[in-house]
């Protein structure tokens, strides 16, 4: 007779991923369900964009599961998620949506808007984490680690005001960090700026 292991009991809570697509599910469904009572002559316009934004939306979180580019996929789910909220909102300004139908909808969406930043935020600290951390050093006294040059070192440009960058275009006086020169300096050289006659 065979001896029966006891199995270790799973964990409970499913991975974030899971949970976002199966909420997305549920968004999906309440979101048909309401579509589908819309007037008729907005019914295939404002309902069918939200649907397809719907429909996407569930599309790229099933993506971004399987797929290795989960970041780009994340993030055109919560652009699709963006533009449903504002659907939805004119949907109920429109009164296509009951205050209680539009509350929960609004719940619905930002619960998804909710478990997919943190699936973003969740794979940011995975990749923080798994990168390796090079020694701290001093930018100045030490010198790079070997095969790694020092970056150049660079002076923030200079700004003239106007008025120095329009002297110097008109070859007046050369470009110095001097105060512009007082009013009337300038008044024999009014020939100059013309140029030879």
């Amino acid at each position: 007779m065979r001896s029966v292991r006891a199995r270790e009991p799973r964990s409970k809570e499913a991975p974030p991923e899971l949970i976002v697509i199966t909420r997305a599910y549920d968004l999906v469904r309440e979101l048909t369900q309401r579509v589908v009572k819309f007037p008729r002559d907005f019914r295939f316009v404002l309902g069918d964009r939200i649907l397809n934004n719907v429909y996407d939306l569930l599309d790229l979180l099933i993506e971004a599961r399987y797929t290795r580019q989960k970041e780009s996929a994340l993030q055109r789910a919560n652009l699709r998620l963006e533009q449903l909220r504002f659907q939805v909102r004119f949907a109920y300004d429109e009164r296509f949506l009951s205050h209680s139908q539009y509350g929960s909808l609004c719940e619905r969406v930002d619960e998804v808007g909710r478990l997919i930043g943190g699936w973003r935020r969740s794979r940011l600290e995975r990749s923080h984490r798994l990168r390796p951390r090079l020694p701290e050093r001093s930018p100045v006294t030490e010198e790079p680690p070997p095969g790694r040059r020092r970056p150049p070192t660079r002076l923030p440009p200079r700004y003239p005001s106007a008025r120095t960058r329009l002297t110097d275009l008109l070859g007046l006086r050369p470009f110095t960090s001097a105060p512009f020169p007082p009013p009337g300096a300038l008044r024999g050289h009014e020939d100059a700026a013309l140029g030879p006659a």
